[in-house]
């Protein structure tokens, strides 16, 4: 695996940075975040038995849609830096089996190896039309289906961008993956594992230094399909840390419906200035 992986690196295309006027550089403050929570590419469902039919094209046109329709909305002149949070659950299904991690049977409308070559595609598509506009920095965060076909997804992203001084990838094998943009701080767990009144404790304990060094911090989680903010304040605000369960963009299956279990099929980008914290929210429905 080392030796593919080597590999692949020597032969990424080598991409030089981009060269941006001064006005950049004067004017943009904040981070952007497209946050592409839960896609489940390689779900299937039908409309006589859901909501509505989804499956790998459907899935791959909405996340196109998304990208193009949350940057309309964004002021771009703002943008210093894009942060795009990938895997909680990217994938339906975790290996060839069509099984989930912990080997739940899944219904798939797709072959394993061409779910990995969809997913490699429309990822590599959106960072590169994101680096167009700033620097990107992709972390991966694993879901409880895809917990080991993220992670492969991940390796495949740094091979590419390895020479690419516009993008940078995070795929540490940790469950939790943490971030920083100036006075921000961002926990990114899927959110199946943890108590969330207890998320800002594992925060502050395993990154003291990037709690103590930020005023505004956010923990994002998936697995849910639903929005959800929680604000936990101990003293005053300027210690406090907020919960953002994100929503999903897929559609419901035969199992979900039959639980009744219903949200709106929404994406999120997020404005975060380097000095004064999140100063937009963006909701994309489809």
């Amino acid at each position: 695996k080392e030796l593919i992986f080597s590999e692949l690196k020597d032969y990424s295309p080598k991409v030089e940075p981009i060269q941006r006027s001064d006005d950049f550089y004067i004017n943009a403050n904040c981070l952007l975040e497209i946050a592409l929570f839960d896609l489940h590419l390689g779900k299937v469902a039908n409309k006589g038995e859901a909501e509505e039919n989804y499956d790998l094209k459907i899935a791959v046109r909405r996340v196109r849609k998304e990208v193009t329709e949350l940057l309309k909305r964004v002021n771009l002149s703002l943008v210093s830096m894009i942060f795009l949070p990938v895997g909680q659950d990217l994938l339906h299904i975790d290996h060839i089996k069509a099984t989930t991690f912990n080997d739940t049977q899944m219904e798939t409308d797709t072959r394993f190896h061409k779910l990995i070559k969809a997913a490699r595609n429309i990822l590599i598509e959106t960072i590169d039309e994101l680096s167009s506009i700033a620097p990107v920095d992709v972390v991966v965060v694993v879901g409880n289906h895809d917990t080991t076909s993220s992670f492969l997804i991940g390796e495949i992203l740094e091979a590419w961008y390895h020479n690419n001084q516009n993008v940078t990838i995070n795929n540490s094998p940790k469950l939790r993956k943490y971030y920083k943009y100036g006075k921000n701080g961002f926990q990114f767990t899927h959110g199946d594992q943890e108590k969330h009144t207890e998320l800002g404790l594992i925060f502050a304990t395993e990154e003291p230094s990037l709690w103590a060094s930020t005023d505004y911090r956010f923990c994002q989680l998936g697995h849910f399909h639903k929005q959800k903010k929680t604000n936990y304040v101990s003293v005053d605000s300027h210690q406090g840390f907020k919960v953002q369960i994100l929503p999903s963009l897929s559609s419901q299956d035969r199992w979900h419906y039959s639980k009744g279990y219903a949200s709106l099929k929404q994406a999120k980008a997020f404005l975060f200035d380097y000095n004064e914290g999140e100063i937009a929210e963006f909701t994309y429905t489809a």
